[in-house]
């Protein structure tokens, strides 16, 4: 038998959801283990494993899909509980985080109450260099705008860079050099690629 299995960590409790092939869903709690959410991922599929009575190894063998959601990240950005974080654009897109569109319902309410991005213009850097929709390189990286945006990002004490570039999706070569440039300069610092983490087009 194989499960399909999708976990989320939410502020009180982990939940696991496990889909068996017949259909049947059936539904585990564990608590969430705050600072360690690992732990509370893992012990909410022993619990699982223990529903199904089986021991924890054996029953991840028969895993065939994990999905991981996690209210409580949502919960953080909602409530501006995360680290500082710089953040990496390609030159031209640094207010990319303040630019509006229309809605689609009241699209003349010009006076709509936006939320502060979550990483400032101060904290929001570029780089030359563009990858096109194809995946072709059209200007090459700029190694030193990255390094300078490295430097700018220790001064004001920030705790993670997040690194988003146009097509990545299609070739990720920038995104990875950045991360490798970031490496060598600050290892210690935790980088995201925005490849990796939500492939999808647009800014």
């Amino acid at each position: 038998m194989a499960y399909q299995v999708c976990i989320d960590i939410g502020g009180t409790f982990t939940d696991c959801l496990v889909s068996e092939p017949g259909g049947k869903i059936s539904i585990f709690k564990s608590p969430t283990t705050p600072g360690e959410f690992e732990k509370g991922f893992i012990n909410v599929l022993h619990v699982a494993a223990a529903g199904y009575g089986l021991d924890p190894a054996t029953f991840m063998t028969k895993i065939d899909l994990i999905v991981h959601g996690s209210t409580v990240s949502t919960n953080a950005l909602v409530e501006r509980k995360t680290v500082k974080v710089g953040l990496i654009l390609n030159e031209g897109h640094q207010d990319i985080l303040v630019l509006r569109e229309g809605p689609r319902k009241g699209a003349f309410q010009w006076r709509l109450d936006y939320p502060e991005p979550y990483v400032p213009r101060h904290l929001t850097k570029t780089a030359r260099g563009r990858v096109d929709a194809r995946g072709r390189e059209l200007t090459p990286l700029s190694r030193s705008d990255v390094e300078a945006a490295i430097a700018d990002f220790r001064r004001y004490g920030v705790e993670a860079i997040a690194v988003g570039l146009l097509w990545s999706v299609v070739n990720p070569i920038h995104e990875t050099t950045v991360r490798d440039i970031i490496a060598q300069a600050w290892p210690e610092i935790p980088v995201t690629l925005s490849h990796e983490v939500n492939p999808m087009s647009r800014e």
